[in-house]
């Protein structure tokens, strides 16, 4: 986490996020933890259908997502969810989560981390 109390303005020009491959997945970097004084990072998110991560949990950061294209199962605790284009998720620290790429094509989606 960064100790710089104010960094100031990011700008990041469409198509001109630092790009990092990750397990088969897209991660187009918008704002990174440094850049805001590890308040939050911000990416879009490119994952293949049936994409699915193992239920995990976070304690530090809480999450949220915004479905810009495709479909997803996204559990949360003890609730299920069937996310498409235009929905949204939030969830807190603490909260087992997991999630799979539904549907007959890839999903993009804004991905929020924010410090918990």
């Amino acid at each position: 986490m960064s100790t710089e109390i104010n960094p100031g303005p990011v700008f990041r020009p469409a198509g001109e996020a630092d790009a990092l491959w990750s397990m088969g997945s897209l991660h187009e970097r918008l704002l990174t933890a440094s850049e805001s004084a590890g308040a939050l990072g911000l990416s879009i998110v490119s994952q293949p259908q049936g994409t699915a991560t193992p239920l995990h949990v976070h304690h530090r950061e809480a999450e949220a997502f915004y479905l810009l294209e495709g479909s997803m199962t996204y559990r949360a605790g003890d609730e299920m969810f069937e996310l498409g284009s235009g929905d949204f998720l939030y969830l807190p620290v603490d909260i087992p989560h997991a999630f799979r790429i539904t549907g007959s094509s890839p999903a993009r989606f804004l991905a929020l981390a924010a410090q918990g």
